[in-house]
């Protein structure tokens, strides 16, 4: 095949590749803590057999060579011939590393330079270890290898509808390989190829005569074959298609053959989403000329008012109503499941738990909350920070776990939920808790704090010393943690997204720590504020309430002024000082409560004008050092205003 050939369905390949992978990657997770689930060695295996056919097809000999190992082992594992150990399932992810490194250099086009040969011996030398080496019988004229059966019998039983496909090939086809490629491609929208005659290996070289059999596990219960047999007739250099529903032909097994150790459960029925792939760039584009629309739109509706028009007003409310419409839209598609930086996490606790001696359960919940892809790019590290946290201080090695009377498994819980406009992300163990009398001594250790301070603490606020920068309990420096810098990185990565960031621990129990953040950055609500004439706008998820304050409640403490709310004491800080403005003398000051991270301040404005939903625009390479400001935007009258960034304010 040339190379013009391969490049036009690399970008195909690759990002199949890539849904196999997350697939074996899941669910040799879960295997390891569920050895005996028939369902989770059938889901692995299909992914690596499709994986295989499809590199093997393309010429990317390294990739199907070593998917065809793995299968090997795999199969022994099914058919209990093998034990499933963590030193195992460290040679198959080692393996699976492996693997993803090599589709990151077809992707990217560059030679790899991944040993496969070494990997391959080692595998081959488990399976021979094992006694297992015996090579299975290739099937006469059209039958299925017993192997194959075993994997159609699994099939069935998990949904029965599979259809029986016949395709014969022209006389003349050249590259039969290809062509039988683009046929299980069509075919794969159907469905999921289970099984093929003659086995795969057999297709992917054009070791067959002119015709090859698909057995095809369809996503929708029902399908016209006549259709179906249509679309595969309609490619180039097919001669005849049948199709026909397939009916189970089951094995006979050996004497010695064990019996199955579970029946896997039904698989839930997958709704068949139609998608297209769009350039990130392109989307982004798109959600700027929104914005621009957005400003638009708010400019008209200033304008709405110097004309008594009813044909205007009509119009103008029409506009409103698209344009919303619109914005909603675009947003939505910018919004992507945080599943998709979840999913990077359980393998990585799962290595640092075995490199620490650790026994870890991790666990997560609500991958389908969506956040603005821009969100999500940037969360990812912070994750990282928290859960190698989690592992290397929190959860405590299991001779420990057990003397305290607790189970020597400890568990990570990683966590979203939807909370009105924002999304709350939790980081929760069940490990030893942070101590804050060591966190006083740390702290006045290293000078970040006096004693006289250190004793004025209560013990929440000395378990937020974390946050600080170069702030380390451990007593020796890891590759994993314990470097003094980590939990500051947070906390400043999360604020500069809008959100914030909470602790909570008790020593024995465990921690958690709270990220809110904002569902998207691009266009938000926001409160206008009047200050020296001047309009400033502040994002409405950081606004608590609104109060006037009369002058003789306002305190003077030290240098700066406060009031009361509620009880609890409410620092003051004036905008009209922070902008270097002049401002006005009166009777009661406006009092605009701001909240970050659960501490609350009070901005004293001149007045409130309102709540816009503004759209957000950078500050440009000049003036995006100047603190205290998120961003700026447009009012529909052309006049461009600040955001405040709350988070350097408090």
């Amino acid at each position: 095949m040339t190379d013009l050939d391969i490049s036009q369905y690399k970008d195909e390949f690759i990002g199949e590749a890539r849904e196999h992978l997350q697939v074996m990657n899941e669910a040799l997770l879960n295997l390891e803590h569920e050895p005996g689930n028939i369902e989770l060695l059938n889901r692995i295996f299909r992914a690596a057999h499709t994986l295989k056919g499809s590199s093997a097809t393309l010429g990317f000999t390294k990739v199907s060579e070593l998917t065809h190992k793995m299968e090997n082992v795999l199969d022994e594992i099914r058919n209990h011939r093998l034990k499933v150990t963590p030193d195992l399932l460290d040679l198959i992810f080692e393996s699976f590393d492996a693997l993803e490194t090599l589709v990151d250099d077809i992707d990217a086009g560059r030679e790899s330079e991944i040993d496969v040969n070494g990997l391959i011996e080692r595998l081959i030398r488990l399976t021979e270890e094992e006694g297992s080496t015996a090579k299975e019988e290739m099937p006469e004229g059209d039958g299925i290898t017993e192997k194959g059966q075993r994997t159609v019998n699994a099939a069935v039983n998990e949904d029965p509808k599979l259809v029986k496909i016949s395709v014969t090939l022209d006389e003349g086809c050249a590259l039969k390989g290809v062509r039988a490629f683009m046929v299980l491609k069509k075919l794969k929208e159907r469905g999921e190829v289970v099984e093929t005659i003659p086995p795969m290996d057999a297709i992917e070289n054009g070791a067959f005569e002119r015709g090859f059999t698909v057995l095809l596990g369809l996503r929708d219960g029902q399908v016209d074959y006549s259709q179906l047999a249509s679309e595969i007739s309609g490619m180039n250099e097919i001669a005849d298609v049948v199709v026909e529903e397939f009916e189970k032909e089951p094995v006979v097994p050996s004497q010695d053959q064990p019996k199955p150790v579970n029946k896997p459960p039904k698989k839930p029925v997958v709704e068949n989403v139609q998608s297209v792939r769009v350039n990130i760039e392109k989307l982004d584009t798109l959600v700027n000329l929104v914005g621009e629309l957005v400003i638009s739109k708010i400019r008209l509706k200033d304008l709405e008012g110097a004309y008594e028009l009813k044909e205007l007003d009509e119009t103008i409310t029409t506009i409103d109503r698209l344009v919303t419409e619109l914005r909603d839209e675009v947003m939505q598609m910018r919004m992507v499941p945080v599943r998709q930086v979840f999913n990077r996490f359980p393998r990585m606790v799962r290595d640092l738990a075995r490199k620490k001696g650790k026994k870890i359960r991790f666990e997560m919940e609500g991958g389908d909350i969506e956040l603005d892809r821009t969100v999500l790019d940037e969360i990812g590290e912070p994750l990282v920070h928290l859960l190698r946290n989690a592992v290397d201080h929190g959860i405590e090695a299991p001779d420990v776990r057990t003397s305290a009377g607790k189970n020597p498994e400890g568990t990570v819980r990683l966590v979203a939920s939807r909370e009105k406009s924002q999304v709350l992300i939790e980081v929760i163990d069940d490990g030893a808790g942070i101590d804050p009398a060591k966190i006083r001594e740390s702290a006045v250790r290293k000078g970040l704090i006096t004693r006289e301070e250190a004793d004025k603490l209560t013990d929440e606020e000395a378990q937020a010393l974390i946050f600080m920068p170069g702030f380390s309990t451990a007593e020796n420096v890891s590759d994993i943690s314990g470097r003094g810098v980590g939990m500051d990185v947070v906390k400043t990565k999360i604020e500069s997204l809008g959100g914030s960031i909470a602790l909570e621990s008790r020593v024995g129990e465990g921690t958690k720590i709270a990220m809110k953040l904002p569902l998207t950055m691009a266009i938000v609500q926001a409160m206008l504020v009047e200050v020296a004439d001047q309009i400033f706008a502040i994002p409405i998820n950081s606004v608590v309430e609104v109060m006037v304050v009369p002058r003789k409640e306002v305190h003077l403490i030290g240098k700066g002024e406060v009031t009361t709310l509620r009880g609890n004491v409410l620092p003051l800080i004036r905008m009209h000082d922070l902008m270097n403005l002049p401002h006005p003398e009166s009777g009661e000051l406006t009092v605009v409560v701001v909240e970050r991270s659960s501490k609350q301040i009070g901005l004293v404005v001149d007045g409130i004008i309102g709540q816009q939903e503004v759209v957000i625009k950078t500050m440009g390479d000049l003036l995006k050092s100047v603190k205290g400001f998120a961003g700026a935007t447009i009012l529909g009258d052309g006049r461009v205003i600040l955001i405040l960034d709350i988070g350097s304010l408090i």
